[in-house]
């Protein structure tokens, strides 16, 4: 007669917790993984925008997209750069995500998910508020382009909620440095860090660097704003 295994309650007991034990050592490193993974799709999409960007340039007399028009500002003038339709009509008939959302953020709940953006450009660089017209000056012009931040992760709402394209004015499209109340909208959703593009065209992952308890947000290490600013 055949003799059958049978597992006692302290067996199985045991058996339940190596299992347990093995989960907790292995989960936080696959989470990890993922996370890698999320950063270098998100910093892909950047690499790509940093192509627009110098495109847009070419085109344009070596101007960054300068606007301040409603619905009509930085991302809107990249649109057809990266193959994004320049209307909403046709925004809200694509499905899936385009490359302005990060594969970390959260979609905005409120517009079609094709319509959601995780990114925002260096205000001093693309602003057409005429307060901005100081900070104004041709890619070519720019000091020190390796250093200098042109587009970054942006929360709306909380770090990891997006906003949407064709943004106004009022609403979150840039991202500034120290006393503005623009940097608090700069996300570090990358394992606390966040994806900078410079204007050299590289992306990098950046931690928290000076903390603005005025405006509640951190300057990207390594980043500097504008000709003549502050490398951070």
């Amino acid at each position: 007669m055949k003799k059958h295994m049978v597992f006692t309650l302290i067996e199985l007991l045991v058996t339940i917790a190596i299992i347990a034990i093995l989960a907790a050592i292995l989960l936080p490193g696959l989470r990890t993984a993922k996370e890698q993974a999320k950063k270098m799709a998100c910093s892909g999409n950047l690499k790509q925008f940093g192509l627009a960007n110098f495109s847009y340039a070419q085109d344009n007399n070596d101007w960054p997209p300068i606007s301040y028009t409603n619905g009509q500002l930085w991302d809107y003038q990249l649109m057809p750069y990266i193959n994004y339709p320049q209307t909403t009509a046709e925004a809200d008939n694509k499905s899936g995500y385009s490359i302005f959302h990060c594969p970390s953020a959260l979609p905005n709940p409120s517009y079609k998910a094709y319509r959601s953006c995780g990114l925002a450009y260096n205000k001093y660089l693309c602003c057409g508020h005429s307060n901005y017209i100081s900070y104004w000056t041709r890619l070519s012009r720019i000091e020190t382009p390796s250093k200098t931040l042109l587009i970054v992760d942006m929360g709306y709402g909380s770090p990891e909620h997006e906003f949407i394209t064709f943004q106004g004015p009022n609403n979150i499209p840039w991202v500034a440095d120290l006393a503005s109340q623009y940097i608090k909208y700069i996300s570090y959703r990358h394992l606390n860090k966040t994806n900078v593009l410079f204007v050299d065209g590289h992306a990098q992952t950046c931690a928290k660097g000076i903390y603005d308890s005025a405006n509640e947000g951190w300057v990207p290490q390594g980043t500097k704003w504008y000709n003549g600013g502050t490398e951070y």
